[in-house]
Protein backbone atom coordinates (compact mmCIF):
# COMPACT_ATOMS: atom_id res chain seq x y z
CA UNK A 1 0.00 0.00 0.00
CA UNK A 2 2.92 2.78 1.15
CA UNK A 3 4.73 1.25 -2.20
CA UNK A 4 1.49 1.86 -4.35
CA UNK A 5 1.55 5.86 -3.05
CA UNK A 6 4.84 6.45 -3.82
CA UNK A 7 7.12 5.65 -1.06
CA UNK A 8 10.21 4.52 -1.56
CA UNK A 9 10.30 1.25 0.95
CA UNK A 10 13.69 0.79 3.34
CA UNK A 11 14.67 -2.18 5.44
CA UNK A 12 18.14 -1.83 6.42
CA UNK A 13 20.89 0.61 6.71
CA UNK A 14 21.85 0.72 2.85
CA UNK A 15 18.61 1.00 1.49
CA UNK A 16 18.02 4.05 3.43
CA UNK A 17 21.15 5.93 2.18
CA UNK A 18 21.21 4.70 -1.31
CA UNK A 19 17.45 6.15 -1.38
CA UNK A 20 16.63 8.76 -3.53
CA UNK A 21 12.79 9.29 -2.94
CA UNK A 22 11.13 12.26 -0.97
CA UNK A 23 8.89 9.89 0.64
CA UNK A 24 10.80 7.06 2.30
CA UNK A 25 8.97 4.54 5.07
CA UNK A 26 11.76 2.65 6.88
CA UNK A 27 11.02 -0.54 8.54
CA UNK A 28 13.88 -2.11 10.91
CA UNK A 29 12.43 -4.09 13.63
CA UNK A 30 9.35 -5.94 14.23
CA UNK A 31 9.46 -3.67 17.82
CA UNK A 32 12.92 -1.98 19.58
CA UNK A 33 15.29 -0.91 17.37
CA UNK A 34 19.09 -2.16 18.57
CA UNK A 35 19.87 -1.04 22.52
CA UNK A 36 22.42 1.59 22.82
CA UNK A 37 25.32 -0.69 23.67
CA UNK A 38 24.20 -3.01 20.73
CA UNK A 39 23.95 -0.49 18.88
CA UNK A 40 27.70 1.20 19.78
CA UNK A 41 29.03 -2.20 19.58
CA UNK A 42 27.80 -2.54 15.93
CA UNK A 43 28.39 1.10 14.80
CA UNK A 44 31.15 0.74 12.32
CA UNK A 45 30.17 -2.55 11.30
CA UNK A 46 29.68 -2.76 7.46
CA UNK A 47 27.45 -5.77 8.15
CA UNK A 48 24.91 -4.20 10.39
CA UNK A 49 21.42 -3.99 9.15
CA UNK A 50 19.46 -1.23 11.39
CA UNK A 51 20.28 2.43 10.73
CA UNK A 52 21.60 4.43 13.21
CA UNK A 53 19.34 7.31 15.22
CA UNK A 54 21.97 9.57 13.25
CA UNK A 55 21.50 7.84 10.07
CA UNK A 56 18.01 8.22 10.48
CA UNK A 57 18.21 11.75 11.20
CA UNK A 58 20.41 12.78 8.53
CA UNK A 59 18.62 11.11 6.32
CA UNK A 60 15.47 12.63 7.45
CA UNK A 61 17.05 16.34 6.80
CA UNK A 62 18.33 15.47 3.73
CA UNK A 63 14.62 14.90 2.33
CA UNK A 64 13.04 17.62 4.04
CA UNK A 65 15.55 20.70 3.82
CA UNK A 66 13.73 20.18 0.06
CA UNK A 67 10.69 21.37 0.67
CA UNK A 68 11.05 25.04 0.54
CA UNK A 69 7.50 25.58 2.98
CA UNK A 70 10.15 24.65 5.64
CA UNK A 71 9.44 21.72 8.19
CA UNK A 72 8.78 19.73 11.24
CA UNK A 73 10.68 16.96 12.33
CA UNK A 74 10.86 15.02 15.33
CA UNK A 75 13.73 13.08 16.61
CA UNK A 76 13.05 10.59 19.88
CA UNK A 77 15.52 8.25 21.15
CA UNK A 78 12.68 6.34 23.24
CA UNK A 79 14.71 3.77 24.53
CA UNK A 80 16.60 6.24 27.27
CA UNK A 81 13.50 5.78 28.97
CA UNK A 82 13.26 1.82 28.79
CA UNK A 83 16.64 1.60 30.26
CA UNK A 84 15.56 4.07 33.03
CA UNK A 85 12.82 1.85 33.97
CA UNK A 86 15.31 -1.24 34.00
CA UNK A 87 17.74 0.97 36.57
CA UNK A 88 20.32 0.15 33.62
CA UNK A 89 22.92 3.24 33.87
CA UNK A 90 25.00 1.13 31.31
CA UNK A 91 22.59 1.09 28.68
CA UNK A 92 21.24 4.44 29.28
CA UNK A 93 24.78 6.18 29.16
CA UNK A 94 24.67 4.46 25.34
CA UNK A 95 21.26 5.90 25.13
CA UNK A 96 22.38 9.10 25.63
CA UNK A 97 25.39 8.97 23.53
CA UNK A 98 23.03 7.80 20.87
CA UNK A 99 20.57 10.50 21.29
CA UNK A 100 23.42 12.92 21.58
CA UNK A 101 24.97 12.33 18.00
CA UNK A 102 21.85 12.54 16.35
CA UNK A 103 21.41 16.18 18.15
CA UNK A 104 24.49 16.97 16.51
CA UNK A 105 23.87 15.86 13.08
CA UNK A 106 20.76 18.44 13.86
CA UNK A 107 23.19 21.25 14.64
CA UNK A 108 26.10 20.54 11.71
CA UNK A 109 23.32 20.71 9.18
CA UNK A 110 21.84 24.18 11.11
CA UNK A 111 25.11 25.93 10.31
CA UNK A 112 24.90 29.21 8.83
CA UNK A 113 21.17 28.69 8.90
CA UNK A 114 18.89 31.72 10.56
CA UNK A 115 15.68 30.01 9.62
CA UNK A 116 16.08 26.60 11.79
CA UNK A 117 15.36 26.01 16.00
CA UNK A 118 16.65 23.11 17.47
CA UNK A 119 14.50 22.39 20.82
CA UNK A 120 15.47 19.31 23.09
CA UNK A 121 13.34 18.03 25.80
CA UNK A 122 11.79 14.98 27.68
CA UNK A 123 7.84 14.39 28.43
CA UNK A 124 9.12 12.68 31.90
CA UNK A 125 11.85 11.67 34.11
CA UNK A 126 12.14 8.29 34.78
CA UNK A 127 13.49 6.02 38.00
CA UNK A 128 14.91 8.94 39.98
CA UNK A 129 18.50 8.35 38.75
CA UNK A 130 21.42 9.87 40.62
CA UNK A 131 25.30 9.60 42.07
CA UNK A 132 25.55 9.34 45.88
CA UNK A 133 28.39 9.21 48.29
CA UNK A 134 28.16 6.14 50.19
CA UNK A 135 29.69 4.79 53.72
CA UNK A 136 30.84 1.46 51.55
CA UNK A 137 34.84 1.15 50.81
CA UNK A 138 35.83 4.77 52.27
CA UNK A 139 38.89 5.94 50.65
CA UNK A 140 42.29 5.45 52.32
CA UNK A 141 43.84 8.80 53.49
CA UNK A 142 46.33 9.95 51.03
CA UNK A 143 49.36 12.64 52.35
CA UNK A 144 49.67 16.07 50.90
CA UNK A 145 52.05 17.74 49.15
CA UNK A 146 54.08 21.15 50.51
CA UNK A 147 55.16 21.70 54.07
CA UNK A 148 52.01 23.77 54.93
CA UNK A 149 50.50 20.08 55.07
CA UNK A 150 52.99 18.37 56.22
CA UNK A 151 51.86 15.41 58.25
CA UNK A 152 48.26 16.00 57.14
CA UNK A 153 46.59 13.36 54.58
CA UNK A 154 43.78 13.92 52.25
CA UNK A 155 40.93 11.83 53.59
CA UNK A 156 37.60 12.21 51.87
CA UNK A 157 34.64 11.29 55.19
CA UNK A 158 33.03 9.24 52.83
CA UNK A 159 32.79 7.50 49.47
CA UNK A 160 32.41 9.97 46.59
CA UNK A 161 33.27 7.62 43.74
CA UNK A 162 35.81 8.42 41.26
CA UNK A 163 36.19 9.58 37.67
CA UNK A 164 37.20 5.71 36.74
CA UNK A 165 33.05 5.15 37.34
CA UNK A 166 32.28 6.57 34.27
CA UNK A 167 34.68 4.90 32.07
CA UNK A 168 33.29 1.19 33.99
CA UNK A 169 29.58 2.19 33.26
CA UNK A 170 30.45 3.20 29.39
CA UNK A 171 32.24 -0.58 29.47
CA UNK A 172 29.04 -2.56 30.07
CA UNK A 173 28.72 -5.52 27.65
CA UNK A 174 24.94 -6.15 27.48
CA UNK A 175 21.96 -4.32 28.52
CA UNK A 176 20.35 -5.19 31.32
CA UNK A 177 17.01 -6.90 29.25
CA UNK A 178 19.89 -8.92 27.16
CA UNK A 179 22.00 -10.13 30.43
CA UNK A 180 18.32 -11.66 31.82
CA UNK A 181 17.38 -12.81 28.11
CA UNK A 182 20.31 -14.77 28.67
CA UNK A 183 19.80 -16.24 31.54
CA UNK A 184 16.30 -17.01 30.56
CA UNK A 185 17.50 -19.02 28.16
CA UNK A 186 19.27 -21.50 30.36
CA UNK A 187 17.18 -24.49 31.26
CA UNK A 188 15.23 -25.09 34.43
CA UNK A 189 17.96 -26.51 36.63
CA UNK A 190 20.21 -23.95 35.18
CA UNK A 191 18.82 -21.14 36.26
CA UNK A 192 21.32 -20.52 39.59
CA UNK A 193 22.51 -17.80 41.33
CA UNK A 194 26.16 -19.00 40.17
CA UNK A 195 25.38 -18.68 36.62
CA UNK A 196 23.58 -15.28 36.80
CA UNK A 197 26.91 -14.05 38.68
CA UNK A 198 28.74 -15.73 35.62
CA UNK A 199 26.79 -13.78 32.78
CA UNK A 200 26.68 -10.44 35.19
CA UNK A 201 30.47 -10.61 35.62
CA UNK A 202 31.25 -11.48 32.17
CA UNK A 203 29.21 -8.34 30.99
CA UNK A 204 29.59 -5.68 33.67
CA UNK A 205 32.36 -4.01 35.33
CA UNK A 206 30.61 -4.05 38.34
CA UNK A 207 31.31 -7.72 39.58
CA UNK A 208 28.41 -9.30 42.16
CA UNK A 209 29.01 -11.41 44.83
CA UNK A 210 27.33 -15.18 44.89
CA UNK A 211 25.49 -13.84 48.00
CA UNK A 212 24.18 -10.81 46.08
CA UNK A 213 23.24 -13.00 43.00
CA UNK A 214 20.62 -14.78 45.22
CA UNK A 215 19.97 -11.46 46.39
CA UNK A 216 18.44 -10.79 42.55
CA UNK A 217 16.67 -13.85 42.14
CA UNK A 218 15.16 -13.59 45.41
CA UNK A 219 11.07 -13.54 45.36
CA UNK A 220 8.06 -13.45 47.75
CA UNK A 221 4.78 -13.37 48.45
CA UNK A 222 2.73 -10.37 46.05
CA UNK A 223 1.11 -8.30 48.67
CA UNK A 224 -0.45 -6.53 45.83
CA UNK A 225 -1.91 -9.35 43.60
CA UNK A 226 -4.34 -7.76 40.88
CA UNK A 227 -5.91 -10.49 39.47
CA UNK A 228 -5.58 -10.05 35.45
CA UNK A 229 -3.73 -7.42 35.73
CA UNK A 230 -0.75 -7.19 33.14
CA UNK A 231 1.71 -6.96 35.75
CA UNK A 232 0.54 -7.21 39.04
CA UNK A 233 -1.46 -11.21 38.47
CA UNK A 234 1.82 -13.00 39.63
CA UNK A 235 1.02 -14.67 42.91
CA UNK A 236 5.47 -14.24 43.32
CA UNK A 237 7.12 -11.20 42.96
CA UNK A 238 11.21 -9.82 42.89
CA UNK A 239 11.68 -9.50 46.91
CA UNK A 240 12.20 -5.45 47.90
CA UNK A 241 13.28 -5.01 51.15
CA UNK A 242 11.66 -1.32 51.85
CA UNK A 243 9.66 1.01 48.83
CA UNK A 244 8.18 -2.26 47.04
CA UNK A 245 5.18 -0.79 46.44
CA UNK A 246 7.06 1.72 43.82
CA UNK A 247 8.72 -1.39 41.73
CA UNK A 248 5.90 -2.58 39.68
CA UNK A 249 6.96 -4.40 36.79
CA UNK A 250 6.62 -7.92 37.70
CA UNK A 251 9.62 -10.72 37.06
CA UNK A 252 11.14 -7.39 35.21
CA UNK A 253 12.20 -6.01 38.55
CA UNK A 254 15.40 -8.68 39.03
CA UNK A 255 16.86 -6.01 37.07
CA UNK A 256 16.26 -3.28 39.41
CA UNK A 257 17.34 -5.46 41.69
CA UNK A 258 20.68 -5.84 39.90
CA UNK A 259 20.87 -2.41 39.89
CA UNK A 260 20.26 -2.22 43.59
CA UNK A 261 23.51 -4.96 44.44
CA UNK A 262 25.76 -3.09 41.80
CA UNK A 263 24.96 0.34 43.24
CA UNK A 264 26.70 -0.21 45.99
CA UNK A 265 29.83 -0.30 43.54
CA UNK A 266 28.79 2.34 41.04
CA UNK A 267 27.50 4.95 43.89
CA UNK A 268 24.37 4.89 41.70
CA UNK A 269 21.07 5.22 43.31
CA UNK A 270 17.34 5.22 41.72
CA UNK A 271 14.20 5.33 43.64
CA UNK A 272 12.13 3.58 41.56
CA UNK A 273 11.15 1.64 38.21
CA UNK A 274 8.57 3.89 36.82
CA UNK A 275 8.08 7.93 36.08
CA UNK A 276 8.67 10.63 38.86
CA UNK A 277 7.84 14.31 38.74
CA UNK A 278 11.25 15.57 38.45
CA UNK A 279 11.45 18.45 35.94
CA UNK A 280 13.09 17.78 32.64
CA UNK A 281 15.20 20.45 30.94
CA UNK A 282 14.16 22.22 28.08
CA UNK A 283 17.11 23.21 25.24
CA UNK A 284 16.70 25.58 22.82
CA UNK A 285 19.41 26.66 19.63
CA UNK A 286 18.89 28.33 16.51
Amino acid sequence: MAKAQGYDLSFDQHSLKSSQSDKILGLYSYSAMLDGITSSQTKNDPERIQPTLQEMTHKALSVLEKDEDGFFLMVESGQIDWAAHDNDAGTMLHEMIKFSDAINTVMDWMKDRDDTLLIVSADHETGGFGFAYSRNDLPEGKPLAGNVFKGDEFKPQWNFGDLNTLDKIYAQKKSYNNIFREFDTLGKENKTPENLQKIVNENTEFPITLAEARRVLETEENKYRVKGHKYLDSKKFPRFEEREEFFVYGSELRKNLLAMVTGKYSNIVWSTDNHTSTPVYVFAYG
